[in-house]
């Protein structure tokens, strides 16, 4: 990396971690380069029995190369092909894809990149839906970091949160009703319960929306510095925007109006 460095000092440095003891090699080289990019895939370490019961191995080995590199920023790989540990003599469906995007960005990855080639429509519509989500979301995902401050009333409903500085929170709902990897794909929407957000005290949140199929503004009920959402219905993820920022949403929903999908 130094000798890199020397060659160009201008450009950073960019390296992927794949193939290496994920519990020493995210340490190891976590501190040479200036970007990290991570493969958050199985080794023959048994990382379930590490993780916490609602949370998926990507996530904590996600969790565990950004602890790794630090201050450095994380970046992580989604696969699309069919020779990942995850999925046995597969492709991964477009459920699994959308899945696997939002489970390293609520462990704090700055980036997706996506491995192999899509093979399905429905799979490179859902890419293209996941992209234009996260450039609405990157004005805070840039700056924040993991911070829990949500609650779930749904036991199988996890609630991240992203804290964005003086410009907001990002709830990140995932639902871990599933089955897969390695076996044929199902879930179990989640209907008719609630989360609650902590708010800092020296946050002042003016507008709550979310960033999904559309943007659209979200019902909630604020009592001192929590708010709560009702949440009628939950297939995969869901995303939603408490902005401090004045008239946010209206900002945002020109955007995605004018967003080109590809």
């Amino acid at each position: 990396a130094n000798t890199i460095r020397r060659i160009d000092p201008f450009n950073p440095i960019h390296i992927g971690i794949c193939r290496v003891e994920k519990e020493v090699g995210y340490f190891l080289y976590g501190e040479a380069p200036d970007i990290v990019l991570m493969n958050p895939n199985l080794t023959s370490f048994n990382y379930q029995q590490l993780k916490e019961e609602n949370e998926h191995c990507s996530q904590w080995l996600t969790n565990l190369a950004r602890m790794g590199c630090e201050p450095r920023p994380l970046q992580t790989l989604v696969t699309t092909s069919n020779d990942s540990p995850y999925f046995v003599n597969r492709y991964p469906t477009f459920e699994e894809v959308r899945l696997m995007a939002y489970y390293t960005i609520s462990r704090g990855s700055k980036g997706i990149f996506y491995r192999g080639q899509p093979q399905d429509t429905e799979v490179k519509n859902e890419i293209r839906n996941i992209n234009k989500e996260l450039q609405i979301l990157k004005r805070y995902l840039k700056i924040g970091e993991p911070v829990s401050l949500a609650e779930s009333s749904q036991p199988k409903v996890e609630a991240n949160t992203i804290l964005a500085g003086e410009k907001g929170i990002i709830l990140i709902l995932i639902n871990h009703d599933t089955t897969g990897f390695d076996k044929p794909f199902t879930y179990t929407p989640k209907s008719n319960f609630a989360v609650t957000i902590r708010i800092p005290d020296w946050l002042d949140i003016k507008e709550v929306y979310e960033v999904g199929n559309n943007l659209k503004k979200v019902e909630y009920k604020i009592q001192g510095k929590e708010i709560t959402i009702p949440i009628e219905n939950l297939e995969l993820t869901r995303q939603v925007v408490l902005s401090a920022i004045p008239d946010d949403y209206n900002y945002n929903k020109k955007l995605w109006e004018n967003k080109d999908d590809d």
